[in-house]
């Protein structure tokens, strides 16, 4: 009969995944990310026949199913693969996978730097980690102060190995790219366009499939609702900057009064006799926006200015201001 590669427990209900580094089985107690066909710990189960009214037992079931679907599909798959990994890794070392210690963690991640792993498959194993363990009721390894310092030397190494990554930009240099911009139509658009990334850490994909009923005002401010990211659904909000040039609601209700919106998708070409087309922007098309301010700007660097850095910079600034992410 098989048994779990891990705790060694029989059964018909393992799974076998294909993991980073190998195949292998486990049971329902060492598969907690979702990935096998048990349900993982920590999630919503049916309540019994002890006298539970229906109507409670129904609501119940369907918070079950809204709890199974937190992630996408895809990532729920990447996760459990990585997860898979992990504990065959650790099981090879006789260590505990669950909960793991943070130096068990620590030392997979230098093997797969050791075996050349690149830098998103280091943070997906850890986000996958992460997630194991606060499913099974168990403290976040990932959170230890050795596994953040970790993470930072892997993203400076990585770095290091490419030179023209995209690096951040701050709100001075957009306020440069801003000053840099034409006053037609054209120019109003990408001012949008820049402090809108910028303010939102929106992705460039997000960004051109905006609508514009997908921008509602708010006391003042914007709230755009991002359908479908890599993150799922969600809202982001748009807060008013004392710098009129820089302010992204401002830039925004500008170019939708000057192009005349009222349907349809919000960022659009603009042809070289400044008439706003029907044709909704592309991913490239935004990164050509940002790189062609960058190098009117004469921003040091701007070879390495494009649509990430945009992210970056919010981020940074974020994180400037002392935000959790």
């Amino acid at each position: 009969m098989t048994t779990c590669e891990q705790c060694g427990a029989p059964g018909p209900g393992l799974r076998r995944q294909a993991g980073l580094t190998g195949p292998v089985a486990l049971c329902r107690d060492c598969d907690p990310t979702g990935a096998g066909d048990a349900s993982p710990p920590g999630q919503l189960t049916k309540p019994g026949h002890g006298g539970v009214p229906g109507p409670l037992r129904a609501a119940l079931e369907i918070a079950r199913d809204l709890a199974a679907q937190d992630i996408r599909e895809r990532t729920r798959t990447e996760y459990g693969k990585a997860w898979a990994a992990f504990a065959r890794y650790a099981g090879a070392w006789e260590l505990r996978h669950l909960p793991a210690s943070p130096a068990t963690v620590a030392a997979y991640l230098g093997q797969l730097e050791s075996d050349g792993a690149s830098l998103s498959t280091a943070t997906v194993v850890i986000a996958a980690i992460r997630r194991a363990h606060l499913l099974a009721g168990h403290p976040d390894p990932s959170k230890h102060p050795l596994i953040a310092r970790i993470r930072d030397g892997l993203r400076n190494s990585h770095r290091r190995d490419k030179p023209n990554a995209r690096r951040a930009v701050t709100w001075a240099e957009i306020g440069a790219m801003v000053d840099a911009l034409s006053p037609l139509m054209g120019g109003i658009r990408d001012r949008a366009v820049l402090t809108v990334a910028m303010a939102s850490g929106c992705r460039r994909a997000e960004l051109v499939a905006f609508d514009v009923d997908d921008v509602t005002a708010e006391g003042g401010e914007l709230v755009l609702h991002v359908r479908g990211g890599k993150t799922g659904d969600r809202f982001v909000g748009l807060p008013l900057r004392k710098d009129v040039s820089l302010c992204p609601v401002r830039s925004l209700t500008a170019w939708t009064r000057a192009a005349g919106l009222t349907l349809g998708p919000l960022f659009r070409s603009v042809d070289r006799h400044g008439t706003v087309r029907d044709r909704r922007l592309s991913g490239r098309d935004v990164g050509r926006i940002i790189q062609r301010a960058a190098a009117r700007a004469q921003l040091p660097d701007h070879q390495r200015i494009g649509a990430h850095s945009m992210r970056r910079g919010c981020v940074t600034e974020l994180r400037r201001h002392g935000a959790q992410l």
